[in-house]
């Protein structure tokens, strides 16, 4: 019976408040787990800059490097 008392002393104006807590706290977790969303494409796009670029250093050393045997070979055949 007490368990009953005390909600029926619960009003709509209490019951809307507290929807509107449960509503304020669903949006405050939704924008948290956008950011996080947005923080990990973020990061994953440095990190496909920084691959990027280690490919192209990459690319630009092997070149000089069969570059530097070419000129080799044409000295010697010379």
């Amino acid at each position: 019976m007490v368990r009953d008392a005390s909600r029926a002393v619960e009003t709509d104006s209490a019951r809307k408040a507290m929807e509107m807590v449960r509503d304020a706290h669903r949006a405050m977790e939704t924008d948290r787990n956008a950011h996080r969303m947005v923080t990990a494409r973020d990061a994953r796009r440095v990190m496909e800059m920084a691959r990027d670029v280690r490919r192209t250093e990459t690319d630009r050393n092997a070149r000089r490097v069969m570059e530097m045997a070419r000129d080799v070979r044409r000295t010697e055949t010379d």
